[in-house]
């Protein structure tokens, strides 16, 4: 990296570190971690009907801090085995 390029990324992280990354590169970031988050949720071994919960909570913070809309149906078996879609 040359030293003009080297103080165009430093000025870059400055602005970023004072005032956050802009929208679109935090939507970007939200939406590649989106689906982490769920495939993590949705593995866990004893996930149940609070997973969609969890799910909703989360998708709500994505709306309303980054502007991000999804949609996510989850679905998992209760105890007599049954598939049940949480709402």
């Amino acid at each position: 990296m040359d030293d003009d390029e080297m103080a165009r990324y430093t000025v870059l992280a400055e602005k970023w570190k004072a005032e956050g990354p802009p929208k679109e590169i935090q939507r970007r970031y939200a939406c590649y971690h989106l689906g982490r988050v769920l495939s993590l949720l949705t593995m866990h071994r004893e996930a149940t009907e609070k997973t969609g919960k969890y799910v909703m909570t989360f998708l709500n913070q994505m709306k309303k801090n980054l502007g991000v809309h999804a949609v996510v149906f989850v679905a998992y078996q209760d105890e007599d085995e049954k598939i049940k879609i949480s709402e």
